[in-house]
């Protein structure tokens, strides 16, 4: 009797151990699965846009909740097969993870649909299941020789750069540009191949042409109007106010009605699912 009750005391060791383990196995795949989807949730592309779009290139913007380190994948069908790091991390050996992320495709082809997918972290991102669409530009003559640029500085309200920044300029019916600031909050823009919106010839500049631009780093935004004038640069900008350079008299700044976010170019989700922006008529 003795003996069989030694032999039973382990195996209720066991089941009482079983039992008890089973809900804690439970609790932490729960909450591992939770950390996870709050990872990506941070780490998931939002606003993401298509600017600068010729017949050979095009550059991806967007930002995250969190800094990650980004990627594009992409090809001329859904196999994809190709990465390109972000612009800042092009050819450096270690790379940063950032909130605000522009990435260029370069040496692509003339009116061709390309499909890609946005690395974020750890995390492939696609638009609905699908990889994004986007159509590269029509080839058109070489643009004038005459060389036209728009430029300025951000700074923060304390007077300080920002470590990141993204601008847009567009002018009405022109198709949009985007670059990053440096470390100084500079920022400049070539306009000699600025296109039309459809893409399909060059934009018709004049000194009168007022452009519309949009700066953030992530938190607060400015809208700023401007002409090209004769030297093509602006007034320094201060992230969260909004200025209208084309007056005649220097304006004084006004206190964006919208403090956070990106400029609201286009329609934007902040989901992983949001559709990526198009440019019209494609």
């Amino acid at each position: 009797m003795k003996e069989l009750l030694n032999r039973r005391v382990p195996a209720i060791l066991w089941i009482i151990l079983i039992l008890i383990g089973i809900p804690l196995t439970i609790y932490n795949l729960k909450n591992q699965t939770v950390s996870s989807s709050q990872a990506s949730e941070s780490e998931s592309p939002q606003d993401v846009k298509v600017t600068n779009i010729s017949n050979n290139s095009f550059t991806v913007t967007y930002r995250t909740q969190t800094p990650a380190i980004g990627s594009v994948n992409y090809g001329p069908d859904k196999q994809l097969g190709t990465s390109v790091l972000e612009n800042i991390d092009e050819g450096n050996a270690a790379l940063s993870p950032r909130t605000i992320h522009s990435i260029s495709l370069k040496e692509l082809t003339p009116s061709t649909k390309y499909y890609l997918a946005i690395i974020s972290g750890d995390n492939t991102f696609l638009n609905n299941g699908a990889p994004y669409e986007i159509t590269t530009g029509p080839e058109i003559p070489s643009p004038s020789a005459q060389e036209n640029i728009i430029k300025g500085k951000i700074i923060l309200p304390n007077g300080n750069a920002p470590s990141e920044a993204i601008i847009y300029v567009s002018a009405q019916n022109s198709q949009i540009l985007s670059g990053t600031v440096n470390n100084n909050g500079d920022f400049s823009f070539s306009l000699k191949a600025l296109r039309t919106d459809d893409l399909t010839s060059y934009f018709n500049l004049t000194d009168s042409t007022v452009f519309n631009i949009l700066a953030t780093d992530g938190f607060s935004k400015s809208s700023i109007s401007a002409s090209l004038g004769q030297t093509g640069v602006i007034p320094t900008i201060t992230l969260s106010n909004d200025y209208d350079f084309t007056q005649e008299s220097p304006p004084a700044a006004s206190k964006s009605a919208q403090s956070s976010g990106f400029p609201s170019i286009s329609h934007t989700s902040r989901s992983s699912k949001s559709k990526i922006l198009n440019p019209k008529g494609k």
